[in-house]
């Protein structure tokens, strides 16, 4: 059974909803995140030099920015949230996007919540 549990920002907290009211922030869905970083090689280089020096993608910038802008957009105008991550991949094959709808299961599920599969 697919579950169809979308959010618009004005039904936040309401009813079944409420799990949702309560989107986890990047930290909880990414511990590592909150880990002492190493120091990298090129720790003060420009975007241009990192694209230079292939540790970046040329357009990686853009796209994240395009990204942010959405779920901004999304969330200040109360339109549906189709989601609530978004992974981006850059590799030889093209820049790929992935995003992680927004629903209960998907949520508990970063959250490392038991996720109880539902059957017809």
């Amino acid at each position: 059974m697919v579950e169809k549990a979308l959010v618009r920002a004005g039904e936040l907290g309401k009813g079944e909803n409420d799990l949702l009211s309560k989107l986890p922030n990047a930290a909880l869905c990414f511990p590592s995140l909150l880990d002492e970083e190493e120091v990298e090689e090129y720790p003060n280089i420009s975007c241009a030099e990192a694209v230079a020096l292939g540790e970046q993608s040329l357009l990686i910038n853009q796209q994240m920015a395009a990204i942010a802008a959405q779920y901004t957009h999304l969330i200040l105008h109360q339109q549906t949230l189709m989601s609530f991550i978004s992974y981006i991949s850059s590799g030889e094959h093209g820049m790929t996007v992935r995003s992680v709808p927004t629903s209960p299961i998907e949520i508990r599920a970063r959250l490392g919540e038991e996720v109880v599969a539902l059957s017809n």
